[in-house]
């Protein structure tokens, strides 16, 4: 994609160029294509394109499906990439299967090709925090459980600079790609000062009743807060400063970026 070096913000189209602006990419310029939307669905040549095309369509879904269902925490963790990082994984998921080119899905795919996926490219969950923490489920009641042993705060959180609180959040989602459904439960630790010298034992209980047919994923990560007035407009977008502000309101500290993975996938819900 062609990018505007010049000192014009043009948007709208010129001739055969496109110019348009992306948050996170500035201004870009593309040239128009001369192929219609009715050729390409009438014309046999580009059979293959429709079906690769509706691939993608549902890649595009199945992301959107997620982030839906873990919205409650995703933000402001999440990158300004992340729905094309994303639909990338996703379409290779569902491609992952041998069948032809418009008859995949992604529960026939592999989608455990998301596992470990990190929902913030600037800032990987391993890297921000050193800590351990252990999973498990109880098949009787069906609940999933993370625990946080106690640790030195100093010595396995690596906040990045301006930050100076932190938490812990995760969450459960079973999503039914075919039928568009989702249930999630979410938490969140309280926020502790980095200042803080150790932490005490911290847990997450996840419960709920899984959908039928659906896929699980268990989603863990860390979250830090500092004074938004303290952060340089080159540590955070503009766009994501605004969002803050609208949803935080005038609250003193206010979380600002994070980490997220996906550490758990069970390909069909379970009893």
């Amino acid at each position: 994609m062609a990018r505007q070096m010049g000192q014009l913000p043009i948007k709208g189209t010129i001739d055969q160029l496109t110019f348009y602006y992306h948050p996170d990419d500035g201004y870009l310029a593309r040239t128009k294509s001369s192929i219609t939307k009715e050729r390409i669905f009438k014309d046999p040549a580009y059979s293959y394109f429709v079906a690769c095309n509706k691939e993608f369509s549902d890649a595009i879904y199945a992301g959107h499906l997620m982030r839906n269902a873990l919205c409650s925490i995703l933000f402001p963790v999440a990158d300004g990439k992340l729905s094309s990082r994303m639909c990338a994984i996703l379409l290779q998921a569902i491609q992952a299967h041998y069948a032809r080119s418009g008859e995949r899905k992604l529960e026939m795919g592999d989608p455990l090709m998301l596992l470990h996926f990190e929902f913030n490219n600037n800032l990987a969950l391993d890297l921000a925090f050193k800590g351990d923490y252990i999973t498990a489920r109880n098949k009787a009641t069906n609940e999933y459980y993370i625990s946080i042993p106690g640790f030195a705060i100093e010595n396995k959180v690596a906040a990045p600079e301006y930050a100076t609180h932190f938490q812990f959040i995760a969450a459960r989602a079973s999503i039914n790609f075919d039928k568009g459904h989702f249930k999630t439960a979410a938490g969140e630790t309280i926020s502790m000062p980095l200042s803080q010298s150790v932490t005490e034992n911290l847990h997450f209980k996840l419960s709920i009743e899984p959908l039928e047919g659906a896929m699980e994923f268990l989603v863990f990560g860390i979250r830090f807060a500092g004074k938004l007035d303290n952060i340089p407009r080159n540590a955070i977008s503009q766009r994501k400063r605004q969002k803050i502000r609208k949803r935080m309101g005038t609250n003193d500290i206010v979380p600002f970026t994070g980490a997220l993975k996906i550490i758990r996938i069970t390909p069909h819900s379970v009893a």
